[in-house]
């Protein structure tokens, strides 16, 4: 075998355990589905091991050309896992960050209702109760 052919194997048996590890720590895992935190973390949580398979199916495949994004994007999941899980308020940052968002796109949808993508947006929902009641909910967060 090659060097690179050497390192291959090696990070394929790495990928592996990391995927079964993943599956396995799973178990652990408490999950209640009243406290936000929970929901937040096990999503995250969720997202590591379905991009642990999928990176480990790109690599077994020798499909590497989107290998950085999956990496990247499992980066992030497990930092977005570590902050709901070490820090009570993470989820209320990232509830808040979401109820923006959503705000952004409840105003965004009146100003541009004639816009083909946000037109289904506009006609679909009440958006001047979902623009007061995302104001609301962003007000109890603080």
């Amino acid at each position: 075998m090659t060097p690179d052919e050497v390192s291959a194997a090696e990070l394929l048996s790495f990928l592996r355990e990391l995927a079964d590890s993943c599956v396995n720590d799973a178990n652990a895992l408490k999950f209640e589905k009243a406290p936000r935190r929970h929901v937040y973390t096990a999503s995250a949580y969720g997202t590591i091991v379905e991009l642990s398979l999928g990176i480990l199916a790109l690599v077994e495949k020798h499909e590497l050309t989107s290998l950085s994004v999956f990496l990247r994007s499992f980066l992030e999941a497990n930092a977005s896992f570590r902050y709901c899980a070490n820090d009570p308020n993470h989820s209320k940052s990232m509830y808040a960050s979401f109820m923006k968002e959503r705000l952004h796109l409840a105003h965004t949808a009146v100003a541009q209702r004639k816009e083909p993508s946000l037109k289904k947006v506009s006609q679909s929902i009440d958006v001047r109760s979902k623009k007061a009641a995302s104001n609301r909910r962003l007000g109890e967060i603080k």
